[in-house]
């Protein structure tokens, strides 16, 4: 059985992390702002890491 909770936590984060940046003052400029998309960024890459890792093992299995 494959164990989807790293991916679905990962998921997660990154669905906050993008409401945090869509809830940004557009007038809003410099080091926040760019930390805050840094961090989108990051996080989608960690999701897509784990998705990636997650369908690799389904196919094997199957």
């Amino acid at each position: 059985m494959i164990e989807y909770d790293k991916y679905k936590k990962a998921l997660k984060n990154l669905e906050l992390q993008f409401a945090n940046y869509r809830a940004l003052d557009p007038a809003l400029s410099g080091l926040m702002r760019e930390a805050v998309e840094e961090s989108v960024i990051q996080r989608f890459e960690i999701c897509y890491d784990c998705l990636w890792k997650v369908l690799k093992r389904y196919l094997s299995e199957t």
